[in-house]
């Protein structure tokens, strides 16, 4: 069976957004678990930050006016009437020709526009001299200034972060709506697959896929308790598995059997699936270039390579997007790339986009990027990389002391 045709990852997602049906269903959560979660409605904020006007600095509440022309040779002299206290609402206000201490976030009084930095003053009791002139406003922050009542803080479809999270804390919004996680079914095949907990017989390896894949979602979605775990090399038994699965998971995610030999079945297994289509079977990157990615029922199914490395790489690079998308995502996850220089001479193929893992040197600058040269098959390299140099697919390597773009692990 040969590849049907490759695409790169920069065309690989947008063109098939609209074949998969998204996640509807939400549920109220607390702020406190919602971390990680898509929003699926907007949040506007209910009142105004901060509701009064505060002092931004350590100083005097002023009538800005009463300021003007203040120098060192020509101070303005103000007669102070008393000290706001950090919390509380001032029970009095000024007039003009007075003014009252007031410190970082005080709430300024009734008749006071300004605020003296404490910098500029000198108190000669009963008397405050001022030194420089200040500007209504000034060192203060006004009503609504920080968030507007009536102000969008967060649309809907974005992901959750700590930073939302205080957002919402601050502005007094403690449950959010979110969509429900999507219900993701996790397979690995082959006949040489044993479970981790397993002692391998010869011509056997461990699963790592499986496990690898359930860190990588299981923060996003909901990893289904599917049985088996890992399929053998059987089409009566992928077939039954894929179909279990499609009742009850929103993404079908399975490794192994997607190259071209003659024992891959998931192709054929896939097309043989209820109102199914492989839509892309092939990727222009290397590792991970024999991967699936197919639609039944609207449902995404997404055939992952064997070897740890390939999976990892197609799984971070197409099944990010795809997994987000389905939860209610309303932008791709960005990679985020630093340039580093590249220590060795490395080779690659013309015409694709090859992710090398590497070992970066960050006490240097630019960082110095050491490839770990090895096979794709390699899983403890994968481990212990920091990185992704990526190589774009015009160029066959890259020269010893060249610049490279790397991917942050």
């Amino acid at each position: 069976m040969a590849f049907l045709y490759l695409v790169s990852p920069s065309e690989r997602l947008t063109p098939i957004y609209h074949r998969y049906s998204r996640i509807e269903d939400t549920e109220e959560v607390s702020i406190f678990q919602a971390s990680g979660r898509i929003l699926a409605e907007d949040i506007y904020s209910t009142e105004n930050i901060p509701p009064l006007p505060r002092s931004t600095v350590d100083g005097y509440a002023v009538k800005s006016e009463d300021t003007m022309g203040a120098s060192p040779e020509t101070p303005a002299m103000l007669l102070k009437k008393g000290e706001i206290h950090i919390g509380e609402i001032p029970k009095e206000d000024i007039a003009p020709g007075q003014t009252m201490y007031i410190p970082t976030g005080g709430i300024l009084p009734e008749g006071a526009d300004a605020v003296e930095m404490i910098e500029y003053t000198e108190e000669i009791s009963p008397y405050v001299e001022m030194y420089r002139s200040v500007a209504p406003g000034e060192n203060t922050v006004q009503p609504g200034e920080d968030i507007k009542e009536g102000m969008l803080l967060i649309p809907k479809g974005t992901k959750l972060h700590a930073r939302h999270i205080g957002l919402l804390a601050y502005a007094g919004i403690t449950t959010v709506k979110v969509y429900r996680k999507p219900k993701i079914a996790i397979f690995s095949t082959g006949d040489e697959i044993v479970p981790p907990d397993s002692y391998p017989e010869p011509g056997k390896m461990r699963d790592a896929n499986g496990p690898m894949l359930k860190a990588m979602f299981g923060g996003i979605g909901e990893i289904l308790d599917v049985s088996p775990v890992i399929i053998p090399d059987k089409r009566e038994a992928m077939e039954k598995a894929l179909k279990e699965a499609l009742n009850i998971a929103d993404i079908v995610m399975l490794s192994g059997g997607s190259s071209a030999g003659t024992r891959d079945l998931v192709v054929s297994v896939i097309k043989s699936l209820p109102d199914s289509e492989i839509l892309f079977h092939g990727l222009r990157i290397s590792p991970g270039k024999p991967t699936i990615v197919a639609v039944s029922g609207g449902k995404p199914i997404l055939g992952l390579p064997g070897h740890p490395a390939s999976c990892f790489v197609s799984a971070k690079l197409i099944g990010t997007n795809i997994v987000e998308y389905i939860a209610g995502s309303n932008r791709q996850t960005p990679f985020v790339f630093i340039r580093g220089i590249i220590k060795t001479e490395v080779y690659s193929k013309p015409g694709i986009e090859e992710y090398l893992r590497v070992k970066i040197d960050f006490s240097t600058s630019p960082p110095t990027v050491e490839p770990m040269i090895t096979q794709s098959g390699i899983t403890y390299t994968l481990a212990m990389a920091d990185g992704l140099a990526r190589i774009p697919p015009e160029k066959e390597g890259l020269s010893a002391g060249e610049e490279v773009e790397v991917m942050l692990l």
